[in-house]
């Protein structure tokens, strides 16, 4: 991603974009950064990048010898970064999915803005809110298996207690 090119300073923000050329779908991607990022990216701009030694290149996320970051030097940093936080690492797409996924339970509409944002077809995202809902059914599911064998089991102690002539256990 370049400075300038794929994400530029606009007046509310930042915007992202991305030619079809650049994108994995073969779809332009456009959007703003969120918000409450910009101060972030604005520091990070400001401050961070160029004593990093920034003016050898325009790619946005610079290495501390000032130059660029490789796709498998991020992927190293994102995988770190991860173990650390959450202890099982993972790579820089896991954030893709969950954002996919997540929208996905959520609700159609939010797996469709998933795919504007991830730069889907809408088949794709619609596939994958498909089998989040389906995972979600089968967790439900499974809790309410899980409820019917405790009610079983409490039943079947108060059956056994009451024929054995001892009280209940299970009040």
């Amino acid at each position: 991603m370049r400075v300038g090119v794929q994400i530029r300073r606009v007046p509310k923000g930042y915007a992202v974009e991305f030619g079809a050329s650049e994108t994995k779908s073969g779809r332009q991607l456009a959007y703003g950064l969120h918000p409450a990022l910009v101060p972030v990216f604005d520091a990070y701009l400001k401050d961070a990048r160029p004593h990093l030694g920034s003016s050898r290149t325009d790619l946005l996320w610079c290495s501390t010898r000032g130059c660029p970051l490789s796709l498998k030097q991020l992927s190293k940093i994102v995988f770190r970064r991860t173990r650390e936080w959450f202890v099982v690492a993972h790579g820089p797409h896991w954030f893709r999915k969950c954002l996919r996924s997540s929208a996905g339970r959520h609700s159609p509409e939010a797996a469709l803005d998933a795919a504007a944002v991830l730069g889907h077809g809408a088949e794709v995202s619609v596939r994958h809110y498909t089998e989040a809902g389906s995972t979600a059914a089968l967790r439900r599911h499974g809790q309410r298996i899980d409820n019917l064998r405790q009610r079983t089991r409490l039943l079947a102690e108060q059956f056994f207690a009451e024929r054995e002539g001892r009280a209940s256990t299970w009040w």
